[in-house]
């Protein structure tokens, strides 16, 4: 799934995860700052945001939409900034 991103600053990878009901605007002023410093790649993840919407909805799926956008972007390791609901997403990936 392409999920809807956006990116701020330069340096090591730093991907952001909302929370539920939450999108990537909710973490807009955190990001430029935290951009001084890393690559902040910001994500809408699947029906949120900008995100395209789809009938599956799970943890699984959700890793699995983090590790195409890793794969996609051409990231070998990333820093990873996410509140409870988006850890357990991130933990089921590996």
């Amino acid at each position: 799934m392409q999920l809807n991103f956006q990116s701020y600053g330069q340096g090591a990878p730093l991907i952001i995860l909302h929370g539920l009901f939450g999108s990537l605007e909710n973490w807009h002023s955190t990001s430029q700052k935290l951009g001084a410093e890393f690559h902040v790649f910001a994500l809408d993840q699947r029906d949120h945001g900008r995100s395209p919407h789809a009938a599956d909805m799970n943890y699984q799926v959700m890793a699995e939409d983090l590790k195409e956008f890793v794969m996609g972007q051409h990231l070998s390791t990333v820093h990873l900034l996410a509140i409870r609901w988006a850890e357990k997403r991130q933990c089921a990936s590996h």
